[in-house]
C-alpha cells in the first residue's frame, strides 16, 4: 500500500489527489478515494511486477511466441463457436487433453516449436493430446486432411503427392493411369508405363 507523502496545493485538493511514495520509493500522483478503496496500490509497479512474474511463468505470453500462438489457435478452434475453424474442429468434436487449458502443460509436453513447422494431429479424427500430435511441416500438414485421397499399395497407404516423391513418377501421370483404370500397381510402381 502507498504512503502518503503530502497534498498537493488546494487546487489539487478540490480534485481529490494527493502525492503518494510507492513501496518502490517512486513518488506519484494519484486520486484519494481510488487509494482509500484500495483500487490504486502503487506506482504502477505492482501491475508490471505480477505482469512480468505471469509472463516469465512460461516465457511466451507476452512475446506470443509461435509455440504460444499454436496453442492459443489450438484452443480457439475447439471451444470458440465464433472461431472460422471451429465447425472443423469442436463442432465436430474434437478437443484437446483437459490439461491442456494450462499452457505449461501444453509446453511440457509438447516442447517449443522448432523453427518453420506447425502444430498436427496424428490422427485428424482424434483431439489435441501428447500421443496425437507433433510439430511437422506445412507441406506434411496439408497431407494429414480429411479431404486428402490416399492410395494403398502393398499395405502402404499415401497420397499420390507422396508416391510420386518416393517413385519418381509424376502426379499427373499416376492420376491420369488410374483413372483410364490401369492396375493401382502398375499406376504407381511402373516407372515409363505406356497404356497399353
Amino acid at each position: 500500500m502507498p504512503t502518503l507523502v503530502a497534498v498537493l496545493n488546494e487546487g489539487e485538493k478540490k480534485h481529490k489527489r494527493a502525492v503518494y511514495r510507492c513501496d518502490c520509493g517512486m513518488d506519484f500522483v494519484a486520486n484519494i478515494d481510488n487509494v482509500n478503496r484500495g483500487n490504486t496500490k502503487s506506482c504502477g509497479c505492482l501491475r508490471r511486477r505480477v505482469t512480468r512474474a505471469r509472463s516469465l511463468l512460461h516465457g511466451h505470453r507476452i512475446a506470443r511466441t509461435k509455440t504460444y500462438v499454436a496453442w492459443v489457435n489450438m484452443k480457439a478452434r475447439c471451444d470458440n463457436q465464433n472461431a472460422r475453424e471451429y465447425a472443423n474442429y469442436g463442432g465436430r468434436g474434437i478437443a484437446y487433453d483437459p490439461r491442456w487449458s494450462d499452457f505449461t502443460a501444453f509446453l511440457a509436453d509438447m516442447g517449443e516449436a522448432p523453427a518453420g513447422l506447425t502444430l498436427d494431429r496424428r490422427d485428424d479424427e482424434q483431439g489435441y493430446a501428447k500421443d496425437n500430435c507433433r510439430w511437422v511441416s506445412r507441406a506434411v500438414q496439408g497431407l494429414n486432411k480429411r479431404n486428402c485421397v490416399r492410395y494403398t499399395l502393398n499395405g502402404k497407404s499415401q497420397t499420390l503427392a507422396e508416391w510420386a516423391r518416393e517413385t519418381g513418377i509424376g502426379r499427373v501421370t499416376m492420376l491420369k493411369r488410374i483413372q483410364r483404370g490401369v492396375p493401382l500397381g502398375l499406376a504407381l510402381s511402373v516407372k515409363g508405363y505406356l497404356k497399353g
